[in-house]
Order: C-alpha cells, then structure tokens, then sequence
C-alpha cells in the first residue's frame, strides 16, 4: 500500500463520500461524519486511518539493540579456541550455557535491526 497523500482532517479525505441533505460518511470507518463545523479542521475521533510517520528506530538505536542481544554471545566467544568451541564445555552443552532467553533476545532483534532503513518498525 502506498500513501497517496497527507491529510489533517475529514474535509480532504479520499474517503469522504456524500451521503445526503449534506451529510457526509467516512468509508473507512462505515460511519457518519459530523459536521465540518464540529471537526474544526481536525480528523474524526473514530478516524480508523493511521498517523503520519509512525515512529521508526534510528540506526544508531537498531544497532545498540542489536549489540545487546549479542553481548552474552561475544563475550562468551573471547573463551573458544580457533575452531570456536570453548574448552572443557562439550559442544552439546552450549545451550546450557546460554538461556533460552538469550537466544530469543537475539532472534527477535535480528529482523528489525538488519532491516533496510524505513522498514524498520513496521
């Protein structure tokens, strides 16, 4: 879906559609407007439309979050020899290690932080 154009309230709304004697309905919402009067500019308060520019991480804030769901990893990789294992733990017991928890924390900041910039967010 594209955004068509920025709008500030119901009178320039694509989906505004006479209904009659002046009346007006929102298509969006299946719902009666008030008067242009009564909206004073603005949207209506069911207007099931969302806001302009939904707030999306910087890079900088996709980076930190990345970095601490990777932290208990990167230190833990400062104890593995050259073929990334850690003496004297057994390769089964690396998830011991690690709790389940830091494993989520890392698959769910992947995503969002390896997302390109603008879809961060969604």
């Amino acid at each position: 879906m594209k955004v068509l154009q920025l709008i500030s309230g119901c009178e320039k709304c694509p989906r505004r559609v006479y209904y009659s004697a002046g009346q007006y309905d929102c298509s969006a919402a299946e719902m009666r407007l008030p008067s242009l009067a009564e909206l004073n500019g603005r949207p209506a308060s069911f207007c099931p439309l969302a806001d302009y520019a939904p707030s999306t991480p910087s890079l900088s804030e996709r980076v930190a979050v990345l970095e601490a769901a990777l932290r208990p990893f990167a230190d833990f990789a400062q104890w593995t020899d050259a073929e990334g294992w850690a003496c004297n733990i057994h390769r089964e017991g690396i998830s011991v290690w690690f709790g389940p928890s830091d494993f989520r924390r890392a698959r769910a900041a992947l995503p969002q932080a390896l997302a390109p910039i603008g879809e961060a967010g969604r």
